[in-house]
């Protein structure tokens, strides 16, 4: 739902659908939106390969083996959030 949003907005939105009382799906390819949301789910080819909290599924092993991605979790001293910095291999 971000896509073509300036990142103001997107925060803005993301929060917005956060605070309904609601389940809401949404499709992010940015990780560390994802890493707001309850649950994630992380698809190969169109084929589940993971569900669950974001920290247990975006694991490092799993983004290198499905997105070909080196991923190294830091902590935002700000808030205490985790931030993923991702690199190619």
């Amino acid at each position: 739902p971000t896509n073509h949003l300036d990142i103001q907005h997107q925060l803005s939105l993301l929060q917005q659908v956060q605070a309904l009382p609601v389940t809401t799906l949404v499709a992010l390819h940015d990780l560390n939106q994802a890493l707001t949301c309850d649950r994630v789910a992380v698809l190969d080819k169109g084929r589940l390969v993971a569900l669950g909290k974001p920290l247990e599924v975006l694991t490092p092993e799993r983004l290198l083996n499905t997105f070909g991605v080196h991923a190294h979790y830091l902590i935002d001293p700000f808030d205490g959030a985790h931030i993923l910095r991702l690199r190619a291999p």
